[in-house]
């Protein structure tokens, strides 16, 4: 019997999304090259692990054992990379969500720098999507402030629960209110991540829109935070994004509540199971120190900034 544990991460994000052409976005490859797995798989192992029809994708009998154990299959993967990594290794690579980039990692890096200076720690700028991949197939060793994604072979541990605020232009007139409707804001374009970067945001607004019965013209722009916020600086739209994001302090930017709780979203930690690297379990004991203790002034941070501090930020071509 051959098969490839990459088969098994694409059969396990398919029997997530029991859809080929959203499994092959979150996994950032072609549908085709999907399809041809999958069947390579099925072919190998003799069964039919999907139900496919024109309208919907399901797993068969076979499938949903499968999954149990593919989940089993790549979590002992992991650890038996891990095992056999050098053990004297103090590298680190992580990948963090725009919350955490502006809000937690200026000050979990400088409590490294003070505390553990030892620690080698690169920084990857991802979509989601690259996130998402990066974690499954171990380029990174752990993502920061995202959300649960229940990614196979990961664990998630909560950090933060979030309320969904508005970014408006500082001269917009809710923000003299210091709140604002959701009808108000829906009367704005509303800027949301182009589906190349997540191909799920734009599907998130329009139904939680939908939830209060209202619609909003949405305009499709790259994730990244301080692109998004620059457009809604020159009043090309609004966006949605975290509380916490008040901290940041884009220029001609306000992040502020709206009139009544619309979504609350648990941002966290995600990373290997059975990973017990050193520098692994330094870094996550450190950022829930930060988390735990973190004050309330406002905080920005750049990428030059980082490097200030003696860290390799790359940037990601994927």
């Amino acid at each position: 019997m051959d098969f490839r544990i990459r088969q098994l991460e694409y059969f396990l994000v398919l029997a997530e999304e029991l859809h080929f052409g959203k499994a092959a976005r979150a996994l950032d490859i072609a549908q085709p090259t999907l399809s041809f797995q999958i069947k390579s798989l099925e072919s190998t192992l003799g069964v039919s692990l999907f139900d496919r029809t024109q309208r919907q994708v399901l797993l068969t009998p076979e499938g949903h054992r499968l999954r149990e154990h593919a989940k089993a299959i790549l979590e002992h993967t992991h650890k038996a990379i891990h095992a056999v990594e050098d053990p004297r290794s103090d590298g680190l690579t992580i990948a963090c969500g725009p919350v955490g980039q502006y809000t937690i990692l200026p000050d979990v890096l400088r409590k490294l720098r003070l505390q553990h200076p030892d620690i080698e720690l690169t920084i990857l700028s991802l979509s989601p999507e690259e996130m998402k991949l990066a974690a499954v197939d171990g380029t990174v060793d752990i993502l920061l402030m995202t959300p649960d994604w229940m990614l196979p072979g990961m664990e998630f541990i909560g950090l933060r629960s979030e309320k969904l605020s508005a970014v408006l232009p500082e001269n917009h007139p809710a923000v003299a209110r210091g709140f604002i409707a959701l009808e108000e804001f829906c009367e704005n374009k509303v800027l949301v991540a182009a589906v190349q970067y997540c191909h799920k945001h734009k599907e998130f607004v329009t139904g939680l829109l939908a939830r209060f019965g209202l619609t909003a013209e949405l305009v499709e722009a790259p994730i990244a935070g301080g692109i998004q916020y620059a457009m809604v600086a020159a009043g090309r739209g609004v966006a949605l994004a975290a509380g916490s994001m008040a901290r940041a302090n884009f220029p001609g930017v306000k992040v502020i509540p709206f009139d009544r709780p619309i979504h609350n979203m648990e941002l966290g930690m995600v990373w290997a199971k059975g990973n017990e690297w050193r520098a692994l379990a330094t870094f996550r004991g450190v950022v829930q120190e930060v988390i735990s203790t973190q004050n309330e002034m406002p905080l920005a941070v750049e990428c030059h900034e980082l490097v200030a501090h003696g860290y390799s930020v790359a940037r990601s071509h994927v």
